[in-house]
């Protein structure tokens, strides 16, 4: 989760809610070799919001397979309850020229092997071989800062949109990377179908200076959600809350020390859990809002903001928080583990954490039920659910490349985009069938230990976008309960005033931030009294905190939003 005084979370709990599946370096004097668009990002820098809609691809929706479940409005999720038996070949042809490609992308997890089975499917059905350099993504920031200060970057890079705090990011995209405008503006449907199948928003968060720079891969419009284990709920006669009220009794109910259970971990996480979506803490617009008088307020500086912590630090003090929770780590404890086990019933995790956590309680536990709380807020009033980038990672081409390996790229790109229902989007998500594959009676595919070690993990699939689905048929009752939830949640999405608009914030105001996280975090868990929030909301505000006012506040006036 991401506002302007927290900083930016790289966890793999990140990547988890990315996949429905520390501070910065300074670059070096390796980008000093041409003009960018954006002023240096020790002073922040943002884009335009207008002419967004001249330089990226006009959608075209892909008449792809019809959804048992359709989506109620935009942002929410269809569903399907069954594989299908019948797939829809949505490339005829191997349109590759067999130029080999080297590409880097991040991985939590252990990546595959260099050479295997899966990619080397691909490549056959593709004509387009690629050499993987494939990152651990805990550290890769560092080794992001490292490559674009030498100027030293593979034909295709994949970067997160939680990564694009780099120093002086803007000047490494206009020096590094290719425009990719005049080959992907307006209609491609004729000859990149899947391509044209992405969201607007999605290829707006791609441009950079008036220029579309990247590929995006498509994230669900919610990236966080507050989960409870409902068949424990059940069983101890407990039911949602409506409001904080009724939340901390709630949390005094299921809490058992005894029992080795607690109702929560934390729920704060940074300025970025579910208590600040509750009070209404505001997220997003990178969270500032604008007052009547027009003066931008951060989130820190809101009523909501301390009441959220008051709120939190309640929870802490009523004991109902696991202990190990208190340091704002999770130290010892793996708490999707803890929660899968009920020695916590009430979480919040991601879309890929919900997946995960059905894929291992099927095996032992055919009883285990999770749900994400009906939306609501502290006050029983109208909620609000905070949403995040739709372009949850973006793919930039080497400007180095001649056009004409570019254009392969972008037909690989195309392949890599298509959606559920296709063949091309069964072999990029499991690979060859009794290689890395087994059906189930009904048709559904699942992983052998093979597959799971090579297409199980997250290649191939960064590369393309596709509108994000519910496809887990195996578990209908999910399929069922996610669709339904979106469709209702969805009434409820916070939206963003500087949405489409590229922004790289102050160093001062970035700098000002992680304070601010720590100290909070003392408060939260019982170390400073609540009072101190004012100091801490001082300290913030000399130390960047009103330099980044003044910079959001032009935002807005050159955006005329």
């Amino acid at each position: 989760m991401t506002t302007s005084f927290s900083g930016r979370s790289t966890d793999r709990r990140t990547f988890l809610s990315l996949l429905g599946t520390g501070a910065a370096a300074t670059v070096g004097g390796g980008l000093l070799g041409g003009c960018s668009n954006a002023t240096k990002t020790s002073q922040g820098s943002a884009g335009q919001k207008s002419g967004l809609s001249a330089v990226v691809p006009q959608y075209k929706p892909y008449a792809g397979l019809t959804p048992d479940i359709p989506a109620a409005a935009p942002g929410a999720l269809p569903g399907y309850l069954r594989y299908p038996r019948d797939l829809i070949k949505a490339v005829p042809t191997v349109r590759g020229k067999g130029s080999e490609l080297t590409v880097m992308s991040p991985l939590w997890g252990s990546p595959p092997a260099s050479t295997n089975a899966y990619y080397a499917a691909i490549a056959a059905r593709t004509g387009t071989p690629l050499k993987w350099n494939v990152q651990d993504g805990n550290t890769y920031r560092d080794k992001l800062t490292a490559l674009l200060g030498a100027a030293d970057v593979p034909d295709v890079l994949v970067i997160a949109s939680w990564h694009l705090g780099i120093p002086r990011i803007s000047e490494a995209i206009a020096n590094l990377f290719a425009d990719l405008t005049p080959m992907l503006k307006g209609d491609i449907s004729g000859h990149w179908p899947l391509l044209a199948n992405i969201p607007t928003d999605a290829w707006q968060s791609c441009v950079w200076g008036g220029q579309l720079k990247a590929i995006p891969w498509v994230r669900q419009a919610f990236t966080g959600y507050f989960m409870y284990r409902k068949d424990l709920f059940q069983e101890l006669g407990v039911t949602p809350p409506k409001n904080a009220d009724e939340l901390l009794a709630l949390a005094k109910a299921v809490t058992d020390p005894a029992k080795g259970r607690w109702a929560f971990n934390d729920l704060w996480q940074k300025g970025g859990g579910p208590i600040p979506q509750i009070f209404r803490v505001p997220i997003r617009n990178r969270g500032w809002v604008k007052d009547p008088s027009g003066k931008m307020v951060s989130g820190l500086e809101t009523d909501e903001f301390e009441a959220g912590v008051a709120f939190a630090r309640k929870l802490f003090d009523a004991k109902v928080v696991h202990p190990a929770a208190a340091g704002g780590t999770s130290g010892s404890v793996d708490f999707r583990q803890a929660f899968q086990s009920g020695k916590i019933v009430i979480t919040s995790d991601g879309f890929g954490g919900i997946r995960e956590a059905y894929a291992v309680q099927s095996l032992s536990n055919p009883a285990f039920r999770m749900e994400p709380f009906p939306p609501f807020a502290h006050d029983g009033k109208t909620p609000v659910v905070n949403g995040g980038d739709t372009a949850g990672l973006l793919t930039f081409v080497n400007k180095k490349l001649p056009k004409d390996k570019i254009e392969e790229y972008l037909t690989l790109a195309d392949w890599c985009s298509a959606p559920f229902g296709t063949e091309e989007n069964l072999l990029l998500t499991y690979g060859v069938e009794g290689t890395h594959f087994t059906r189930d009676a009904n048709g559904a595919p699942s992983y052998t230990a093979q597959g799971q070690k090579d297409a199980g993990v997250p290649t191939y699939d960064f590369l393309g976008g596709r509108p994000p689905v519910v496809s887990e048929s195996q578990y209908p009752d999910y399929v069922q309960m996610l669709t339904s939830w979106y469709n209702n949640a969805v009434k409820y999405l916070d939206k963003d005033m500087f949405a489409g608009i590229r922004i790289e914030e102050p160093a001062a105001l970035q700098k000002a931030g992680q304070p601010v996280v720590d100290k909070v975090n003392d408060i939260i868990f019982g170390r400073r009294p609540v009072s101190d929030l004012e100091q801490i909301r001082k300290e913030w505000r000399s130390a960047g905190g009103d330099e980044g006012r003044a910079f959001y506040e032009k935002v807005v006036k050159d955006n005329n939003l």
